[in-house]
């Protein structure tokens, strides 16, 4: 992580990936939630992300076939910790928790004979909800929410390149805020 600021509706922070091999880097913004009732609840949590950036990927070419391609993903989700279990668990994922920045993801190969490399980019300024229905927590029980952006690259052994930018100047990832409905 290069930067960031808690700041309440507008914490954020930076985040750069440079990288030749396979690997996937995350950056969370915790939120901590306590049941304000002594019974049980059942609640509904939308937490927000928006990320700015720009991600790359990008393979050379060669004469002989060879393991030339590289493939970026990102990904924004909601994790959600129920700290009143020791270890925490988490209930079961609901679809809205996990979202896709780059559909489809950013991907070049050049593996065989005579191929030319190339190049593929995209900038990213969106928002995202990403949210959890109907959660049972029980009474004076603590909840981590953490808002999540997952960076997944994929590189050959020849001349592959990935990059996510979310660092250079006004570029940033940004977790405005957790919402939690009380339903009952």
């Amino acid at each position: 992580m290069l930067g960031s600021e808690i700041v309440p509706s507008k914490s954020w922070a930076k985040i750069q990936l440079q990288s030749d091999t396979t690997r996937t880097d995350e950056l969370k913004f915790y939120y901590l939630w306590e049941t304000p009732k002594d019974k049980y609840v059942v609640i509904n949590v939308d937490g927000y992300l928006v990320l700015n950036g720009y991600c790359q990927a990008g393979a050379g070419g060669g004469f002989w076939p060879s393991d030339r391609y590289s493939k970026i993903s990102v990904d924004a989700r909601l994790d959600i910790y129920e700290w009143w279990n020791q270890p925490p668990t988490s209930p079961f994922s609901q679809p809205d928790q996990t979202q896709s920045a780059i559909i489809p993801p950013l991907e070049v190969s050049a593996e065989g004979f005579l191929e030319v490399g190339g190049i593929e980019y995209t900038t990213l300024f969106r928002g995202y909800d990403l949210s959890h229905t109907l959660m049972l927590v029980p009474p004076q029980a603590w909840v981590v929410f953490a808002v999540t952006t997952s960076i997944a690259s994929v590189n050959g052994n020849d001349s592959s390149h990935t990059e996510a930018d979310f660092a250079s100047g006004d570029f940033h990832v940004m977790s405005p805020a957790v919402h939690v409905a009380v339903l009952s």
